[in-house]
């Protein structure tokens, strides 16, 4: 009796010194991942990525050698794990390598918090932390625009886009007779309550000019594309990386305020808006606008707003995305049967 009982103190004993080299592991890896997004290292994890400066890795969004049509940044806030899941789950899958795309906010300041951005980060590697508190109407935008051309070299001096050897600006392929010194023709920021139809904007902006463009739906009477979606060229996004505006002109209505540093830089030659394939979820009426934008899904659909809630999220992806689990039939034995095929 006294040997089982002795062998039942050291078990124990054991399984609590397990417990606790495990709690401390977790705890030492936790505050490390609260430390690297808290930091400096705050751009897309799972590459080799530096501090943010010239010297800045210029692949930790696009590791592909040519230049791509747009890199879309999706301004969100850290909370909304389960719309950025959505999103992987639906329009992500169809993205064409031309396009890339990053979830954009502030800083974390909760440490629960990181640590779980931090997991989901070291899984998907497609989140852009800014240097900044998370706002939305104090600079988050500049931010942005000012973080991508940074990270690509752009801020010290001259213009990308300068000299310019094709006639709408586009890079021949392997021609080298453009001078634009980032990876993408445009960078596009929406917000999180859209659907986005990447492959139609990827035809679409590889059909406008690439140099001094704007690109999105304009606000009539207000001489500004609304802040549900809008894109502008590289020439444009090294500017803004080069000459940052006064205080005052980043803080407020940010979409607006955007508008306002391109008429003063004159920098817009082309004010291309989407008034047809931008447009507000085919349910969405309120007491103050009535249907705004609404109309029926088209099939040159860019960007639906107003996908706030999941269930107008999940009719624009059942619309545009139904085709590829119609072979889908979520049965067990279904599942089974394509599981030992597999094996």
């Amino acid at each position: 009796m006294k040997s089982l009982w002795v062998r039942k103190v050291v078990r124990n004993v054991l399984l609590l010194t397990a417990l606790v080299i495990v709690s401390v592991q977790t705890l030492s890896w936790s505050w490390s991942v609260v430390g690297w997004l808290s930091s400096g290292g705050n751009a897309l994890a799972g590459r080799k990525v530096r501090s943010f400066g010239n010297d800045q890795q210029k692949a930790v969004i696009s590791d592909a050698p040519v230049q791509k049509t747009v890199l879309v940044g999706l301004l969100t806030i850290p909370e909304k794990i389960q719309r950025r899941a959505l999103i992987r789950s639906t329009y992500l899958q169809v993205k064409p390598d031309t396009v890339d795309f990053v979830f954009v906010f502030g800083r974390i300041k909760s440490p629960q918090l990181a640590h779980l951005v931090g997991l989901e980060q070291r899984k998907y590697g497609d989140i852009l932390v800014l240097d900044c508190e998370e706002n939305m109407n104090d600079g988050k935008t500049w931010h942005f625009f000012k973080t991508v051309a940074t990270m690509f070299g752009v801020g010290g001096g001259g213009g990308a886009g300068e000299g310019i050897g094709t006639d709408n600006g586009r890079k021949e392929a392997g021609t080298g007779t453009n001078a634009l010194s980032g990876p993408y023709q445009f960078v596009m920021k929406a917000d999180d309550d859209v659907y986005l139809h990447l492959p139609n904007l990827d035809r679409r902006l590889r059909n406008i000019p690439a140099t001094g463009t704007y690109f999105g739906r304009e606000v009539v009477g207000h001489n500004f594309m609304a802040g549900m979606g809008y894109a502008v060229s590289w020439d444009i996004v090294s500017w803004i990386g080069s000459n940052p505006p006064e205080t005052q002109s980043i803080v407020g209505q940010e979409d607006a305020k955007f508008a306002s540093w391109l008429r003063k830089g004159k920098k817009v030659k082309n004010w291309v808006s989407e008034n047809q394939e931008f447009y507000d979820d085919p349910l969405f009426t309120s007491p103050w606008v009535g249907k705004g934008w609404a109309h029926e899904y088209t099939p040159g659909t860019i960007l639906i707003h107003r996908c706030k809630d999941d269930g107008a999220f999940l009719n624009a992806s059942a619309h545009f995305l139904g085709h590829l689990v119609e072979d889908a039939k979520l049965s067990p034995g279904k599942i089974l049967s394509k599981v030992k095929q597999s094996g």
